[in-house]
Order: C-alpha cells, then sequence, then structure tokens
C-alpha cells in the first residue's frame, strides 16, 4: 500500500526581526554557522517523501545597505538555501507578506537560490498563474498550492507570489482535485498572535476540504491553534514559528506535523518543538512535551465552540480578541527594546526611535 509521507513546520525567518537587529537570527548565524539552528530538530527532519515549510524572510543580499535599518531586516543571506536543503526541505512557501519586504530583484534571488538548491518554491506567482508542487509515489498523486489571503504592503504592482480570494482558491483546490489524488492548500491566513482561528476561517476551510482539499496547513499568526478533522480531511489552522526570533513564550512553542496521505485518507500527529533563547527550535520532552500537547487540545476543542456561535457576533468579538492580541506584542516590543537598549548599535537605536516617532505621527 503507498503512503506519502509529509512532515511541516511553521515560519521560517533568518534574517533580524525589526526588534532585535544586531542580535536576531541571522546575526546569531554570523556569528555561530547556520548548522546550530537546526542540531535539536535534524533528525525529527528525516524521513519524509516532502518536507514542508513557509520561508518568511528574503535569502538575499541585492540591494542589502547596512547603513539603513530598512535593508537590514527580515533578511537572510542566498547561502542559506543549501542549508535548508541539506537539512531536507523540498518545498516552500513563497506566498507571505515578507517575502517581497526587499523588492523584486531580491524577491527573484530568492527563488533563484532555492530552484538552484532543489527546493520548489511553491506560491510563486509568474506570467498570470500561481505555480503548484507535483508529487507522485506510486499510485498516489499529491499537488500542493499555496495563498497568502494577506495584503501585500511592500511591493507595489504586479503580484510577485499568489495572493487569493476565496473564490480564487476554491477554484484553484477543484481543478487540482481532478487530476491528483491529495490537494495540500497552505494557506497564510488569520490574525496574528492569536491561539484561534476566526469562525469564517473555520467556513472556509470546511469549503475548501467540500472543494476536495484533504490538508491545509496554517501561516502568519505566529502562534499555534488547533487541529480539526473535518469529514475526510484535516486541518491545522496554524503552525506557529519555527524558526524566529520572537521573545515572548507563546510564539516560542511550535510543533512539526507528521502526515501520512494513503488511499483511506490523511493521518496527523506532531512531535512538541520549543524555540530556544538562540532562536533554535529543540524538541521537547516528559511534562513540557505534555503542557504543549495539551495546550493544543485545548486550542482544537475550542474550534467547536467557534463553531457553535453567530457568525456576525464572532466577527466582532473576534476582532476585539485579536486586537487586545496585537497591542500586548506591541507593548512587549516596547519593553523588549527598553530593557535591550544596550544590545543595539547607535546607528539602529537612532534609526529605530525616529522611525517609532514618524509611525505615531502618522496614525
Amino acid at each position: 500500500m503507498d503512503t506519502v509521507k509529509l512532515k511541516a513546520v511553521g515560519d521560517i525567518m533568518l534574517g533580524d526581526h525589526p526588534v532585535c537587529l544586531g542580535h536576531g537570527v541571522r546575526s546569531k548565524i554570523e556569528k555561530l554557522g547556520i548548522d546550530y539552528l537546526f542540531e535539536g530538530v535534524d533528525r525529527q527532519l528525516q524521513g519524509a517523501d516532502i518536507l514542508f515549510g513557509n520561508l518568511e524572510t528574503v535569502l538575499s543580499d541585492i540591494g542589502y545597505d547596512n547603513r539603513f535599518i530598512s535593508s537590514i531586516e527580515m533578511r537572510g543571506r542566498s547561502r542559506y538555501a543549501k542549508k535548508l536543503a541539506d537539512i531536507g526541505f523540498t518545498v516552500m512557501s513563497v506566498a507571505n507578506n515578507h517575502i517581497a519586504q526587499h523588492g523584486v530583484t531580491a524577491f527573484n534571488d530568492t527563488i533563484k537560490s532555492l530552484k538552484e538548491n532543489g527546493i520548489f518554491p511553491v506560491g510563486e506567482f509568474k506570467d498570470g498563474h500561481t505555480n503548484s508542487y507535483k508529487f507522485q509515489k506510486g499510485d498516489l498523486k499529491i499537488c500542493l498550492i499555496s495563498y497568502s489571503m494577506k495584503p501585500e504592503k511592500y511591493h507595489k504592482g504586479f503580484s510577485l507570489y499568489s495572493i487569493g480570494s476565496e473564490e480564487e482558491i476554491l477554484g484553484a483546490v477543484k481543478r487540482n482535485r481532478e487530476k491528483n489524488d491529495f490537494v495540500i492548500v497552505s494557506l497564510h491566513w488569520g490574525e496574528e498572535y492569536v491561539n484561534l482561528p476566526s469562525r469564517s476561517q473555520i467556513v472556509f476551510a470546511h469549503n475548501l476540504i467540500d472543494a476536495g482539499a484533504s490538508l491545509i496547513i496554517g501561516h502568519h499568526p505566529h502562534v499555534l491553534q488547533g487541529i480539526e478533522k473535518y469529514k475526510h480531511g484535516c486541518i491545522v489552522y496554524s503552525l506557529g514559528n519555527f524558526i524566529f526570533d520572537k521573545w515572548q513564550r507563546n510564539p516560542r512553542e511550535t510543533i512539526i506535523l507528521n502526515c501520512e496521505l494513503r488511499k483511506e485518507g490523511v493521518t496527523v500527529d506532531f512531535v512538541p518543538v520549543y524555540i530556544s533563547k538562540d532562536y533554535r527550535p529543540d524538541i521537547l520532552t516528559g511534562t513540557q512535551a505534555e503542557i504543549l500537547s495539551s495546550n493544543i487540545q485545548f486550542y482544537s476543542n475550542q474550534i467547536d465552540e467557534i463553531w457553535a456561535m453567530d457568525m456576525v457576533h464572532d466577527a466582532e468579538l473576534y476582532q476585539k480578541y485579536a486586537y487586545r492580541a496585537y497591542l500586548k506584542f506591541r507593548i512587549s516590543s516596547y519593553c523588549y527594546f527598553v530593557r535591550n537598549f544596550y544590545r543595539y548599535s547607535h546607528r539602529v537605536l537612532q534609526q529605530s526611535l525616529f522611525r517609532s516617532f514618524f509611525r505615531r505621527l502618522g496614525k
């Protein structure tokens, strides 16, 4: 009996977050080498037919100018792609709201680096079409598509990656299901720092399964959300981060998702992971693993409660809940900046303070 084994992880960001400039992921890589990042999880990532992650960073130094923090932040190097390939990544989504942060040329250089190292950049939009990743093992045919449902804020003009409406994504699922046994959908969606999807997300996810999708893998919230079994399919609402220089505990809790696809359907389980203070994901064991697993079960149980709510009432409550979560993160950012004042260069301090001041004026 043919079985396709898929492993998936959350957001991989190999640059420095704006609040961690000078001591974020890229700075750690330049100091310690990139190998250390994966030492705690490399064995768990082995053995998959498909290893998938969301690449939420540019991998290019084209246009890099160390005089300006806007040029430095959220930017990895082209050579990092080789390590991703060495670890075993075969597919990475580029349909997200940070991949175009440093312009068209840097985006194209990122795509080039991934392809040269044998990694398929799913979610690329070119010549008016979005691409899809196809995989066949025995008689099983797999199609993986990726879309962002968040507006693009960095690159104005033609689309570099797939940004889709509900209707477009449903249409893509139906078309690909005609020629494939399984359609997997990666979605960049939802609200940041919220451990629960909205009811409208749940409705759309159910519609995708009804249209022929077998597995939905969510990114963007930067925190874990629940896992739902619906009819023949499975919905993983958010995998959270995987490599990221976040400092709060919640965005550092994550998992490695293990999926098996057979003619009979999809089964999933996961390995609990925690991102260390050096931004390295490490496998959890014992009590810590049990706590994280319990958290996911709690988030999953709440999906049924959200589903039972009135759509209009839920939308109002959810937006308030999401706003509070984001406000909490912003306050945490300012507190982190103040506590770590001594870690920033004079240039970073000056530009960060000016930028923050002018952003406040713009509101």
